[in-house]
């Protein structure tokens, strides 16, 4: 974990997606920054060691408690250094994937998704050959929707690979204030497969699924 409170992240047993717990991410504009930035996010994955990878998980944003902010904060991004090549965002009340441009560093193609519904559970599941080859590939589906399919670089060469990480990072935060002061969101069904996953493994309701958010190994990491 990389939270510099106490309310950062919680095990909490309602709302759940599937089974009997869920994590829940809080963020106010007022905490201590850590690791450089205000932000309360899990690693699922330190460094990823394969590139095709499928990752899923359920999320949930409470009416009280994410209000709409037009500054925009990441709830899940693959990293690498600096700005991630991979990261998906919430932008007044939009749902976007932001991917590295193919062909400028410092550019960035930004892809509609959905609206973020209130107090329902939206569920992710992204299929990733992370390259900067011809072979990249990003395939999305919210709610059983395949909505994107992106073809073109997804990372910045001569870089090692990704890491994974779930939460909230809001970088205004750092700096200045912005439309909303506290971000509440709520994950479950966090899971991840190989190259030997399909679509069907990665939903909830997959008889091999596995949910990754447990009471058990998780670190939290506290000190900026």
């Amino acid at each position: 974990m990389q939270t510099s409170t106490d309310y950062g992240f919680k095990l909490v047993e309602n709302p759940v997606h599937h089974g009997t717990r869920a994590g829940r991410f809080e963020l106010r504009d007022s905490d201590p920054m850590i690791h450089r930035g205000t932000r309360s996010e899990l690693f699922v994955i330190d460094r990823i060691t394969s590139k095709e990878r499928w990752y899923s998980f359920a999320a949930l944003f409470p009416s009280e408690g994410y209000a709409n902010d037009a500054s925009n904060e990441l709830i899940s991004q693959w990293h690498q250094s600096g700005s991630p090549p991979i990261s998906l965002r919430i932008s007044n009340g939009r749902f976007y994937l932001r991917v590295l441009h193919h062909s400028d560093d410092s550019a960035w193609e930004r892809i509609d998704i959905a609206p973020v519904t209130k107090d329902v559970w939206h569920e992710f599941v992204f299929h990733i050959i992370h390259s900067d080859g011809k072979d990249a590939l990003i395939e999305v589906w919210h709610n059983g929707r395949q909505l994107i399919t992106y073809r073109g670089r997804n990372q910045f060469k001569e870089k090692e690979m990704p890491y994974w990480k779930v939460g909230i990072y809001k970088a205004k935060w750092n700096k200045s204030k912005t439309d909303t002061s506290l971000r509440i969101y709520y994950i479950d069904d966090i899971k991840v497969g190989d190259e030997y996953a399909d679509l069907s493994d990665m939903t909830s309701s997959s008889p091999n699924s596995h949910n990754l958010v447990t009471g058990e190994g998780i670190k939290t990491d506290t000190k900026p």
